[in-house]
């Protein structure tokens, strides 16, 4: 009998020891290097309320799929995009990269700039506080990127400059949960423009992986893509 309730009690011990293990939040932060093979190699981009335009009324070649497929959402919307990112939406010697991120240190991610796909993702938590450092492709070349973002559920808005020398407003909302951070950041211009991007971040059981999904929406375009990562 005494066997047995020893039994119970160290069965119960280690119940009671389980339940705050596994409640934890999984360490999202190191050195994380893309799989290109278990990734999305490119955004999938869709047109929303789109048609093709009649002989008469056509302004522009017709959207059929491969015109779809060369896309970029938030390029034919009125959002006014910031100085880099302008300037990278129609530079002609971007052929490769993920479209992903923001253009200066500081910045905020808005989903119209590639990601350099050499350059390992570094993430970096303590508490609420969240930093990503990489890189993204300008030009064809890999210029420096870092973000900050308080994961706290709360919105929080960002006045940045345009080009042209207007006010772009971004709402930023980042939260926490167990394995997973989801960020939003919705950019607003005087003219009435809106691009929403959310990135999650989802990582696995083990911790090893991290699979990051990102979806951006302007008033035209919807597009989404998946990438996956491993701890170094």
């Amino acid at each position: 009998m005494k066997r047995l309730a020893a039994f119970i009690g160290i069965m119960c011990l280690s119940l009671g020891l389980s339940v705050p293990v596994s409640g934890q939040t999984g360490d999202f932060s190191g050195k994380w290097i893309l799989n290109k093979e278990k990734s999305d190699s490119a955004p999938r981009v869709t047109p929303i309320g789109r048609t093709p335009s009649s002989p008469k009324t056509r302004t522009g070649p017709p959207i059929g799929p491969k015109t779809q497929r060369k896309l970029q959402p938030g390029i034919n919307n009125p959002v006014d995009l910031p100085p880099l990112a302008k300037k990278q939406a129609t530079a002609p010697g971007v052929k490769s990269g993920n479209r992903i991120g923001s253009v200066s240190g500081g910045a905020t991610f808005d989903g119209t700039t590639p990601i350099a796909d050499d350059v390992p993702l570094v993430i970096t938590r303590s508490g609420k506080q969240m930093r990503i450092v990489n890189a993204l492709r300008v030009n064809d070349k890999n210029v420096p990127n870092t973000e900050t973002y308080t994961l706290d559920g709360k919105k929080h808005d960002v006045t940045i400059q345009a080009k042209s020398g207007s006010e772009l407003t971004r709402e930023i909302k980042a939260s926490l949960k167990k394995n997973k951070i989801t960020i939003e950041v919705v950019t607003l211009s005087p003219q009435g423009g809106k691009l929403r991007t959310t990135r999650t971040f989802s990582l696995s059981e083990d911790g090893r992986t991290l699979a990051v999904e990102v979806s951006s929406q302007s008033l035209n375009f919807l597009s989404n893509q998946k990438m996956v990562y491993e701890k170094e």
